[in-house]
């Protein structure tokens, strides 16, 4: 178990450029020994992209939700008309 933790540890570390330049290139010639490894690295990529494909879904539906809830509050209306009626 520690030894996996440490291995995401590391992962994690390499993905996001958090890695001192020493470790980051010894690093990078264990991926060109350890295949597992790539593997590994490749899973940690994909699981970002997941995770910001729905970030990105959440706040569309979020701004979506807002945007539907203003266009229909007359309230809202009136202060935007309010003013550009000052002008």
């Amino acid at each position: 178990m520690r030894t996996s933790l440490s291995r995401l540890e590391s992962i994690e570390r390499f993905v996001s450029r958090t890695m001192p330049a020493e470790e980051s290139v010894l690093f990078s010639a264990n991926l060109l020994l350890d295949k597992t490894l790539v593997i590994d690295l490749q899973h940690q990529h994909e699981a970002y992209a997941i995770i910001t494909m729905y970030s990105r879904q959440a706040l569309k539906t979020e701004l979506n939700q807002i945007h539907n809830g203003l266009r229909n509050d007359k309230t809202f209306w009136d202060r935007i008309l309010t003013i550009y009626e000052k002008e």
